[in-house]
């Protein structure tokens, strides 16, 4: 699969079926790489996890996904962790189910596992 990023003043954009994705490191003129990384660490976990819940036939009413990174601090200021927490609402709350769940959403989210050898993802949940 090819993508192709053509410069701007500010940043970078690229164009999708969707429209046009504005990168920049000044959040004033696109979306920052780093908030990026943590939508595609997040919403690839949470679609896993909506997939799972579905096979399972656990109602799903809805799935908000809270995310916290924390940086290196350093001149690159790398991505050290992303915290993924999913806020969810079904009336089938089995907890025992859930941690099995999360167990399966880290394996089967293919950015999860893009990144497990550099970056620390943790996934919890709890309960709407």
């Amino acid at each position: 699969m090819y993508v192709n990023f053509s410069m701007t003043e500010h940043g970078f954009i690229t164009e999708t079926n969707y429209g046009t994705l504005h990168i920049s490191s000044d959040e004033e003129h696109g979306f920052r790489p780093y908030q990026l990384m943590t939508a595609s660490l997040a919403v690839c976990s949470g679609g896993v996890l909506k997939k799972i819940m579905k096979k399972q036939r656990m109602d799903v009413q809805d799935i908000e996904i809270r995310t916290n990174v924390e940086r290196s601090g350093t001149e690159a200021d790398e991505i050290t962790k992303v915290s993924i927490h999913f806020v969810i609402d079904s009336h089938d709350k089995n907890d025992k189910k859930m941690l099995k769940n999360m167990e399966l959403t880290r394996k089967y989210c293919s950015m999860v596992q893009s990144v497990k050898d550099s970056i620390q993802v943790e996934e919890t949940y709890e309960w709407k």
